[in-house]
C-alpha cells in the first residue's frame, strides 16, 4: 500500500461520499437530504424507525446509515473527506477493516440519535460524515493508548477525565435551554458524545479482554494495538 493511498475501506467510503456529492451537485434542490437524510425530531419515537417519513424514500432506520454520505455542499464534504482520508489511513490498519467500517457506520447511526436528543425539535434533515469520523477518532485513540493506560497513575487519571466528561455532558443536557437549531455548544456536544461512546466501548472491551482467563488459568497477556484484527 502506498504511503499516501488510504486502505480499502477508507478509500471506498471516500469515493462513495464524493460520488454522492457529485450527484447532489448535478441535481439537488434539497431533495437528496429530504429523501435519504435523517430528521432528528422523528427519531425520538422508536416506533417510527420501521416506517417511511414524509418526503423520504427509504425506511427511517436505513437513513441512519445513508445520511453520512450526504453533505451540504463542497465546503462541507471536502473537510470531512480530508479528515476521513487522514484518520482512516492511520486507524483502519490498526483496527482492522471490518471493525473500522462497523465503527464508522455505528458511530454515524448513534450520532443521529445524539443529535435528536440535543435538538429534539429540529426538522432539518441531517447530512454529513463528521459524527462517524468522530467515532473513528475516539475508537482509534482508545486502541492506540490502551496499553499505556491499563494500570497505574495514568489509568486513574484517565478514569477521572472520563467521569468528568460524562458528568459535564449530562449536566449540560439537563440544565441547558433547548434551541430550535444547532449553535456552537450543541455542535461540540453532539460530536463529542460519539467520540466518547466509541472511546468507552473500546476501553470496556479491552478491560474485559484483559480479565478473560487464558487456557492455563492465567490472565491473557495484553496485545499490541498494532496487531489487532476485527
Amino acid at each position: 500500500m502506498s504511503e499516501h493511498k488510504p486502505p480499502t475501506a477508507t478509500w471506498v467510503l471516500c469515493l462513495l461520499t464524493v460520488g454522492v456529492s457529485v450527484a447532489q451537485s448535478v441535481a439537488d434542490d434539497g431533495r437528496w437530504a429530504q429523501a435519504v437524510g435523517v430528521s432528528p425530531a422523528g427519531l425520538l419515537d422508536l416506533r417510527s424507525l420501521a416506517g417511511i417519513g414524509p418526503g423520504q424514500v427509504i425506511p427511517v432506520w436505513l437513513t441512519l446509515f445513508t445520511y453520512v454520505f450526504l453533505h451540504g455542499g463542497w465546503w462541507h464534504v471536502l473537510p470531512n473527506m480530508a479528515g476521513l482520508w487522514v484518520f482512516g489511513t492511520i486507524a483502519e490498519p490498526a483496527m482492522g477493516t471490518r471493525r473500522f467500517v462497523f465503527t464508522y457506520l455505528a458511530s454515524g447511526a448513534f450520532g443521529a440519535f445524539v443529535v435528536a436528543v440535543v435538538l429534539p425539535h429540529s426538522l432539518k434533515p441531517m447530512a454529513g460524515a463528521s459524527l462517524a469520523i468522530s467515532g473513528i477518532l475516539g475508537a482509534y485513540l482508545a486502541f492506540s493508548l490502551s496499553s499505556r493506560i491499563r494500570r497505574g497513575p495514568r489509568s486513574r487519571l484517565v478514569l477521572v477525565l472520563e467521569a468528568v466528561s460524562v458528568v459535564s455532558v449530562a449536566a449540560w443536557l439537563v440544565f441547558r435551554t433547548v434551541p430550535a437549531e444547532a449553535d456552537l455548544a450543541c455542535s461540540v456536544i453532539y460530536h463529542f458524545i460519539p467520540f466518547m461512546a466509541a472511546w468507552s466501548s473500546v476501553r470496556i472491551s479491552e478491560r474485559l479482554r484483559g480479565l478473560k482467563p487464558a487456557a492455563n488459568g492465567r490472565a491473557a497477556p495484553p496485545q499490541s494495538s498494532n496487531g489487532r484484527q476485527a
